[in-house]
């Protein structure tokens, strides 16, 4: 038997994953600025060091950001997909409030310097996507 978590119980749960994505992502920063600083790179640009000015950066990020708030707001579960898409977004924000960049510390060959907050987004598409793909899927067989 499937054991569910009532709405409130949910709502903690979900907030307590939200705050400690983004505490993750904005202490793994402050640690690789400190300690190891040659491996820091300050991303002015957007993903895959697509060149906008500061202002766009910020504004579409916003818009995402809200278009994300008004998709979850409107179901009834919160979804964890929303929550680490939402947790990374606002880890990228503050970063270009604070320091006017994004904050990359993760090189990997061939790949463009990321953060904790870029997986963030990574795992939450991908998430979505496995829950678009597991419904278009039960459909059809339907």
């Amino acid at each position: 038997m499937e054991r569910v978590m009532s709405g409130r119980r949910r709502f903690w749960a979900s907030l307590f994953l939200f705050i400690g994505l983004v505490l993750i992502d904005q202490f793994s920063k402050g640690i690789f600025s400190r300690f190891w600083p040659h491996l820091v790179v300050c991303n002015a640009h957007g993903s895959w060091g697509i060149p906008f000015p500061l202002p766009v950066l910020m504004l579409i990020t916003a818009g995402i950001l809200a278009w994300v708030i008004g998709i979850q707001w409107k179901r009834r579960n919160i979804d964890p997909a929303f929550l680490f898409i939402l947790a990374g977004g606002i880890g990228n924000l503050l970063d270009r409030i604070q320091d006017g960049c994004v904050t990359d510390f993760i090189s990997l060959p061939h790949f463009p310097v990321f953060n904790g907050a870029d997986v963030f987004i990574s795992i939450g598409c991908a998430l979505l996507f496995r829950s678009w793909y597991q419904d278009h899927v039960s459909r059809g067989k339907n």
